[in-house]
């Protein structure tokens, strides 16, 4: 690595991966979500729904609705909710709450997409328009980063790869990155080691915003030098990694550390730079896995103004000028108080779990579960304790098992809920548990087809096979209005 420039060793870490803060002024208690917190849901609804009577733009109230929305299993409405506070904090209502609710609100939205057929998924496509909204500098990059490769699935489905590299790049993910050689052998230790200064130069093509590393001639993991460069007005950009190992970004000799060898996350982080007018040169040392690497580079801007171009990069050093914005200290989410409390604890758990920060996760999941009533909240930290990767994986199902039956205690309304609990307890074969829960879930979420999917699985495979056949008719009755019937009937057909 070049010694020209000052060499800073910043740990991504959960809360440098996380949305800006909002302003040190904290919002009035919110009282939909105070009643949400207090584990009076249907309070909840009403209140959100008088006020997105009064204000139907009111981005806190889409956001209460939604998730509640989200929790119960009505796919539809959770994500028109989701999409119409996207489209507003874009184009600049309440830009205090967007650092909060926008990445939450683009996760659901990719995560939702898939239970919805081919004429809901079109219908979505052409409101949302997530290809522009990638471009929105009023989003934070955790959002806009999720609505580039929602707008590259969609164009993935399409079959458009041309499309689909097109709003790539104009979203700010790399299009291409030169593979400069090989550091070392040993894919953590040679991190640090002297750029390689022959050897091949082979320039690794991007599908949509993901680069995919080919392994080493010898197969193993290696450390590995990897170079791209942009052309951008002067201005304040966001640099994303979205590499599951360790690494480092580094701009005209500035560093970044992403990862660590000793612990897990954040899979995706992200540094603040201020960046002179002109060309800048950027570098990724990479500890490859054996195997395929898959990652990806982008540079958001951070500020209405800026613009980003990827080019070629060069031999020589261009002479760009980069210094790291420190991240602002954010208010740390606690249990108990009010809806403001609950609000920042949600979105934060959420966004570090989706982000790979295992650590910010189980702290915010934590913070979650000490809410007794706070069933969506209690809810969320079962989902981030299943997926634990610190602990085993019974040991995970068991907690999310403990914490899933705390949240339906408080509310057993939330289908999502229960249908995560029929999931659990079919991957540790227990089926009269997960027929149970699949058909609680059924009985909270009636218009949801994913229980009674759940359902043809497990009758299915007990043998049961008129009452599998049952659920499976029932499965395309709620399917078909979306056309989804085909799609869930070569799920099955994989499952069996």
């Amino acid at each position: 690595m070049r010694r020209a420039g000052v060499i800073v060793s910043l740990a991504l870490c959960a809360c440098a991966s996380l949305p800006r803060p909002i302003p040190a002024a904290r919002p009035a208690p919110l009282p939909g979500w105070t009643a949400l917190a207090d584990g009076r849901r249907g309070d909840a609804t009403r209140i959100f729904a008088a006020r997105l009577t009064a204000a139907p733009g009111d981005v806190v109230a889409l956001f209460g609705r939604a998730t509640v929305a989200f929790a119960r299993g009505e796919s539809r409405a959770a994500l028109d909710d989701d999409a119409a506070l996207l489209r507003a904090l874009a184009g600049g209502a309440r830009p205090e709450w967007s650092d909060l609710l926008a990445p939450v609100a683009a996760a659901r939205v990719r995560e939702l997409f898939d239970e919805i057929g081919p004429a809901e998924q079109a219908r979505l496509a052409a409101a949302l328009r997530p290809a522009e909204l990638a471009r929105a500098v009023a989003l934070p990059w955790p959002a806009r980063l999720g609505l580039a490769r929602l707008a590259e699935e969609m164009a993935r489905r399409d079959g458009d790869p041309a499309r689909m590299q097109r709003e790539a790049a104009a979203a700010g993910c790399a299009p291409a990155l030169v593979d400069a050689g090989r550091l070392g052998p040993l894919p953590h230790l040679d991190l640090l080691a002297p750029e390689p200064t022959h050897g091949p130069r082979q320039t690794v093509a991007a599908s949509g915003c993901h680069v995919d590393l080919a392994p080493a001639l010898d197969g193993r993991a290696d450390a590995r030098w990897l170079r791209a460069a942009i052309d951008v007005a002067a201005g304040v950009y966001d640099l994303v990694l979205d590499d599951p190992g360790e690494a480092w970004l580094v701009v005209d000799g500035v560093s970044v550390a992403h990862g660590s060898a000793g612990r897990y996350g954040p899979q995706i982080g992200s540094a603040r730079v201020s960046l002179s007018a002109g060309r800048h040169e950027l570098g990724l040392r990479v500890a490859t896995s054996a195997g395929e690497t898959r990652l990806t580079l982008a540079v958001f801007a951070a500020k209405a103004g800026g613009s980003v171009r990827f080019v070629a990069p060069a031999a020589e050093p261009a002479g760009g000028r980069a210094a790291l914005v420190a991240p602002t200290a954010e208010p740390a989410p606690r249990a108990g108080g009010n809806g403001t409390d609950a609000l920042r604890a949600y979105t934060a758990a959420f966004v570090a779990d989706r982000l790979g920060a295992i650590d910010g996760a189980a702290a915010g999941a934590t913070i979650l579960a000490g809410w007794p009533r706070f069933a969506v909240g209690t809810a969320l930290a079962a989902e981030i304790a299943r997926h634990d990767p610190t602990v085993p994986a019974p040991f995970a199902r068991d907690m999310a098992r403990r914490r899933l039956r705390a949240a339906l205690a408080a509310d057993a309304g939330l289908g999502r809920a229960w249908q995560s609990l029929a999931t659990i307890e079919l991957e540790d074969d227990r089926p009269r548990d997960a027929i149970e829960a699949a058909q609680r879930a059924r009985a909270a979420a009636p218009g949801w087809w994913a229980p009674e999917l759940m359902l043809a699985r497990v009758l299915g495979q007990r043998g049961l096979e008129f009452d599998a056949t049952q659920a499976l008719a029932r499965v395309q009755a709620k399917a078909a209005p979306t056309g989804l019937a085909c799609v869930v009937l070569e799920a099955l057909h994989r499952d069996a």
